[in-house]
């Protein structure tokens, strides 16, 4: 029995810590996006600290063996490490002010310099975001070197829960860089031919067909990474859903 209770924490462990690995390597791309199109808060970095507080303490429970293991204080430090870097990404997200005016406005491209403003602070947000992968990747890098030496077999299942959803935050880490780039491209165009584009709130209007062309050919391939991006994002954040859902069903019942 009390090696049947080991088994079950250990594999609620197994998705524990996917699941705050996961969130982690998400939070990156979610935290700015209200400040951005001015569409509210964002609310992901509490998930990832509710996500945080279950697989800690599991983390830190000794189990029916009584004992701390090996495995478990490498685990510990990588939630550790996880916590330092979700915590500074809050900070940060409480410190970063909306993208005024917001990307793709008509009040956006009422002159170069609003619209080298508005590329540079989304070109701003989206570095914030790579630092933030960066260090929840050396993170995890450190976690499977120490793992591969304490526990391989639990590193091996471990990676095998992550596979799939790290080739997902790899992913939207790359569309998230295209919609920037293509932002950036609009954004510089509009501003190259700012005597030729008049832009107000009831429409634009262009000095030639050609520059007209060439402003909607480069609106529209962003507006079309953008979807992608949301699209890509969407799918990994209800995949991190499923992945905490499975940890708290898979989290073994306390004795009475």
């Amino acid at each position: 029995m009390a090696r049947s209770r080991q088994e079950t924490k250990r594999k609620w462990l197994v998705w524990a810590i996917a699941g705050v690995a996961l969130a982690g390597g998400l939070a990156g791309g979610l935290w700015w996006h209200g400040r951005v199109e001015k569409v509210g808060p964002e609310t992901a970095s509490g998930a990832i600290a509710g996500t945080m507080t279950g697989a800690g303490a599991a983390a830190r429970d000794p189990g029916a063996d009584g004992a701390g293991t090996d495995r478990e204080a490498v685990l510990h430090e990588l939630l550790q490490l996880l916590a330092v870097n979700a915590n500074e990404h809050r900070a940060a997200v409480q410190a970063a002010k909306p993208i005024t005016p917001g990307v793709y406005s008509p009040e956006s491209f009422t002159s170069p310099e609003v619209e080298n403003l508005v590329a540079g602070e989304l070109e701003a947000y989206s570095m914030e975001d790579m630092r933030y992968r960066e260090r929840n990747r050396v993170a995890i890098s450190r976690f499977r070197s120490r793992m591969a030496e304490v526990d391989p077999a639990y590193l091996k299942e471990w990676d095998g829960k992550r596979a799939e959803a790290e080739g997902e935050d790899l992913q939207v880490a790359d569309l998230e860089a295209k919609w920037v780039k293509s932002v950036e491209a609009l954004y510089l165009y509009a501003a190259e031919h700012g005597k030729e584009i008049a832009m107000s709130r009831t429409g634009a209007s262009f000095a030639s067909k050609d520059v007209e062309s060439g402003f909607e050919q480069l609106l529209a391939r962003s507006r079309g990474e953008q979807q992608a991006y949301r699209a890509a994002q969407k799918k990994a954040v209800e995949r991190k859903r499923r992945a905490e859902q499975k940890a708290a069903s898979a989290k073994p019942a306390v004795a009475s």
